[in-house]
């Protein structure tokens, strides 16, 4: 029923296909595998996932990278804003920031995609609550 739901009422978000990177912030083994799956199957381009830069790390962040001048190929920013809501709408713990912090600057980590999700502690009671959404597949 989701995903018809993201399918039909926001097709944008399998068109963009806006490059998005998970990353586990908690001392929880698995949880950015377990995400990407589950965005994946809501049709979400998921092209990274592992261990965040800072383990713990107290709360959930949705970070998108600002666009680079010399980016052709940077999508329009009312997508990326679509795609965010529609993650936010998925992981509501995930709060919204547009300052790229420190330990995420492209000068010192590889750039998996244009949205950053760093699950934080507040994301183990999430998933507990809602683990009918997060079944194990292939990585």
């Amino acid at each position: 029923k989701r995903f018809a739901e993201l399918y039909f009422y926001h097709p944008e978000t399998f068109d963009s296909q806006i490059p998005i990177e998970v990353l586990n912030g908690t001392k929880r083994e698995g949880l950015a595998g377990l995400t990407k799956m589950m965005l994946v199957r809501y049709g979400f381009n998921v092209v990274d996932f592992g261990n965040g830069a800072n383990i713990p790390t107290p709360q959930t962040r949705l970070i998108t990278y600002p666009p680079a001048p010399e980016d052709a190929t940077q999508p329009d920013p009312e997508i990326i804003e679509k795609n965010l809501d529609l993650i936010q709408a998925l992981i509501p713990v995930a709060t919204p920031s547009t300052e790229v912090p420190a330990e995420y600057d492209p000068s010192v980590w590889e750039i998996g995609g244009k949205i950053i999700i760093e699950l934080g502690e507040d994301f183990e009671s999430f998933y507990d609550e809602n683990k009918k959404y997060f079944y194990l597949g292939f990585y």
